[in-house]
This record gives C-alpha cells, sequence and structure tokens, in this order.
C-alpha cells in the first residue's frame, strides 16, 4: 500500500529516485572509477569536477552549457536561471501562502493542480500555518541571497555543465517550491477547515531553525566570497578564472564548506517544521546524498590538481572523509 502510495505521489518518487540516482552513481564513479566509462564520468561530474575526464569532451560537448558566457558588455552567467526561476517562482507560492493564510482565501487553482498532479489528492497537513509561513519566507531569502550571489559575488570558470544538470537544476528548485506547501494546512483538499493561524511564532523549534538557517546562511555567504576573491584583486576586479586553492574560514577545516552550509540551511527548515514534514525530510536526504557526493568529487580534483593540498582537510563534513586520497 505504502508504494502505491509513492508511485503516485511524483514529489516523494522525485526525491527517492534523485537521491537513489545520486548515492549509486556517485559511488561507482568514486570507488570503482575505472569501471565507469569516462562519457559517463562528463554526464554525471560538472564544473572542475569533470576536467579529470577531458576525453569525452569532444564527444559531449553539443550537450553542454557554460557556466558563464563573456559577451562584448558583461560575463553573462548561466547559474544564475535557476535562482531567477526559484525566486519567482517562491514569491508566487509566497503570495499564495499570504492569500491563505492572511486572508483566509483559498489558494489559486493553478496550485491546488499542481499539488493534485505532483503530490496528490489525498494530501494531509503535518506541519501548522506558522510553521509553513516561516519555512516560505526563509526559502525566499536563500534562493534571493544566492541570485544576488551569482550576478554581483561569485566569479565562475570556463568549465562547463551538462544540459542533464540544466534540467535538473530547475527540477530542483521546482520540487524543493511544492514540498514547502505538499503538507501545508488549507492547501490539502480539506479546504479552509483546518487553518488555524495563531501567530505562534515563537516556538523552540522556529526558534532554533531560524539562528540555524541564519549561521548556515552566514557561512556560506563567507565561504562564496572567499572563493570569489581567489579571482579578483584588491579593488574587486576579476583578474583570473583560474583555480586555485581557497583559504581561510571553514575551507581550513573541509573543502567545500559551502556544500556543507546547503546541508544546514535546507535542514534548518526541517527544524522550522518540527521534523513533522515527511516530504521536506525526503528533501533534506536528497540534498545531504548531493552535496556530499558532489564534494567528494571536488574533493578529489582538489587532490589530483594542487600537489601542496592540505591533507588534514575533509571534504564536506568537519573530521569527516569518505573517498580514498
Amino acid at each position: 500500500m505504502k508504494m502505491v502510495f509513492v508511485a503516485k505521489n511524483l514529489l516523494w518518487a522525485e526525491w527517492i529516485s534523485f537521491s537513489s540516482i545520486v548515492t549509486v552513481v556517485g559511488l561507482l564513479v568514486i570507488y570503482y572509477s575505472k569501471l565507469v566509462p569516462e562519457a559517463f564520468h562528463r554526464i554525471f561530474k560538472y564544473g572542475k569536477a569533470a576536467e579529470l575526464h577531458d576525453g569525452a569532451i569532444k564527444k559531449l560537448n553539443k550537450i553542454e552549457l557554460p557556466k558563464r558566457t563573456l559577451t562584448v558588455n558583461r560575463d553573462y552567467r548561466w547559474f544564475y536561471h535557476f535562482y531567477l526561476f526559484a525566486t519567482t517562482f517562491y514569491t508566487i507560492l509566497g503570495c499564495s501562502v499570504i492569500q491563505v493564510y492572511i486572508f483566509n482565501q483559498r489558494m489559486p487553482k493553478f496550485l491546488s493542480e499542481l499539488l493534485d498532479s505532483f503530490v496528490g489528492t489525498h494530501r494531509k497537513s503535518t506541519v501548522t500555518p506558522e510553521s509553513v509561513i516561516m519555512a516560505m519566507l526563509l526559502i525566499i531569502i536563500q534562493v534571493t541571497r544566492r541570485l544576488s550571489e551569482c550576478i554581483f559575488l561569485s566569479v565562475y570558470s570556463d568549465a562547463k555543465m551538462n544540459v542533464i544538470h540544466y534540467i535538473f537544476g530547475f527540477s530542483f528548485y521546482f520540487g524543493v517550491g511544492l514540498s514547502v506547501l505538499a503538507e501545508a494546512p488549507g492547501f490539502t483538499n480539506s479546504g479552509l477547515t483546518d487553518v488555524l493561524l495563531g501567530g505562534n511564532f515563537i516556538t523552540w523549534n522556529h526558534v532554533l531553525g531560524l539562528c540555524l538557517f541564519v549561521w548556515s546562511s552566514s557561512l556560506q555567504y563567507e565561504s562564496h566570497t572567499i572563493l570569489a576573491k581567489l579571482r579578483k584583486d584588491n579593488k574587486g576586479r576579476v583578474v583570473t578564472y583560474r583555480h586555485s586553492i581557497p583559504k581561510g574560514g571553514w575551507f581550513n577545516l573541509i573543502s567545500c564548506p559551502h556544500y556543507f552550509a546547503e546541508i544546514l540551511i535546507y535542514m534548518s527548515l526541517c527544524v522550522v517544521f518540527g521534523g513533522r514534514s515527511v516530504t521536506w525530510w525526503m528533501v533534506c536526504c536528497f540534498v545531504l546524498t548531493n552535496q556530499v557526493i558532489v564534494g567528494l568529487f571536488n574533493h578529489h580534483w582538489y587532490l589530483q590538481t594542487f600537489k601542496d593540498y592540505p591533507k588534514q582537510r575533509k571534504a564536506v563534513i568537519p573530521f569527516l572523509l569518505f573517498v580514498q586520497t
């Protein structure tokens, strides 16, 4: 019966399949690299991690996109497409949350149809309206900050990403938006009868989740700033697109503190939900597996590329490492 429900819940199916594919294929690429075809490495990896497998570039360059494109007037960053879409989509969802919880109206028809199609028609609310409001606000802040960083702060290299990753990025942020509302009162088929907005925002899970979100967001911003400064001079002008060894902050402990921060950011929303949203647990599971696997790829790349790379650094999680060096 549970498997039938998962099959009808496309959102659950998405997160379970994404997590499974990333974990299985990622471990195969890491531990049994020689058994995996070069072209498959190139499809699964992206950015600098894919540079160790240049042999497949000529065959796959037609389905790859640049992280950035230099034009006459500006440095066009393809990565910002994800965050522009997410910011727009989540703002629309946020307006729907206000419509339901503040103005006591039914959710828009388009959103009802989306949830029916991707989550199912037998949705049940497991979280409070206050948790939904706070989670939606925080996720909007997160993607808006990432959008601004992508446009004004980050300096991307000449590395490319496969078109599969490009499509996957939109699928991820689309799924995240729906996952916030998948078990929200007022967004189920029970209508408005279970919506009781009592203004109870100061709870242990809200305070703890907010503190974790603020700290992890600060960590991610600091990490992105350190990475950007590697390619800028003292006046903030981009002087190189080469890779170099990042130093300072949490980079002294792990190779990818921005990935570690990403995990904590999504976990903070799980705390905001009080751990009651099964759908959001699935989101966190995928973010954890994806960030760890990609972080291991990057850590391996650093070790292979820089002979003087600090050996004491771990990959993504402080004091933990899951790949041979």
